[in-house]
């Protein structure tokens, strides 16, 4: 993401992408919903992984709870992630995808669980070439009925109902690698605030446990358009474990 400093673009030094922040929230927060069914979806047995009888994207201390990809887009000093879930504990692909056919092959368009995010910026310190950032904000993850997210229409990432939400607390270590680019590396502190059930082979499911903490790395690639206002885009990868 982009940075508002008076250094001349094309220099080593100069900012590379936004450094407010590449930061990981990663969905709409629109309104969140409560309690929700997945309307029919019928899913296999194999489906129910470790999480057993109660919640999936959840487990032990240092399990992984759950993956993602997508994009992070900021605009002045506001800042949105949009992804889908690629890897959940306790979820399989043939659930996580909606054509098995060609799970080999994850994409947006198939995905029945999508993220989405903000952030805003609340410290900056540069050093050279690298930029440290945080920032707080919320993600939510929303299950799709009908999958058919698409990164060329944003709002269709929550366009499914919300069957988790979480506060975080991010930090994106910027290194500037050219002008307008950079690597971000995110750590991150998130503490679930909301678990809503669904219905998993006839039985009732949670995507994680109100009150889990977690903990979020995840690394991508960033391209700055416009210096000022700043205006950026990142594609992102993250995973998050179980605190």
């Amino acid at each position: 993401m982009s940075d508002t400093s008076d250094r001349p673009e094309g220099d080593g030094t100069a900012p590379g992408l936004s450094r407010r922040g590449l930061i990981v929230t990663a969905g709409k927060t629109a309104a969140l919903g409560a309690a929700l069914t997945t309307g029919g979806v019928a899913l296999p047995a194999a489906a129910v992984g470790a999480a057993g009888e109660g919640a999936v994207a959840s487990g032990p201390k240092g399990a992984a709870a759950f993956e993602f990809v997508g994009q992070i887009l900021q605009n002045g000093g506001h800042m949105e992630g949009y992804g889908f879930v690629t890897e959940a504990a306790g979820l399989d692909d043939t659930w996580l995808f909606a054509d098995p056919a060609h799970v080999a092959e994850h994409s947006e368009q198939s995905a029945r669980l999508t993220v989405f995010g903000e952030v805003t910026l609340q410290s900056r310190t540069a050093r050279a070439n690298v930029f440290v950032l945080d920032a707080i904000g919320g993600l939510a993850v929303h299950l799709q009925d009908v999958p058919g997210a698409d990164f060329g229409d944003l709002a269709s990432f929550t366009a499914g109902r919300v069957v988790a939400r979480y506060s975080m607390r991010l930090r994106d270590v910027l290194t500037v690698i050219a002008p307008n680019e950079g690597i971000p590396t995110l750590t991150g502190e998130l503490t679930q605030v909301e678990a809503s059930g669904f219905s998993l082979n006839g039985r009732s499911r949670k995507f994680g446990t109100k009150g889990m903490r977690l903990t979020l790395e995840g690394t991508g690639h960033g391209v700055r358009q416009q210096a000022d206002p700043p205006i950026a885009t990142i594609d992102l990868a993250a995973r998050l474990t179980v605190a």
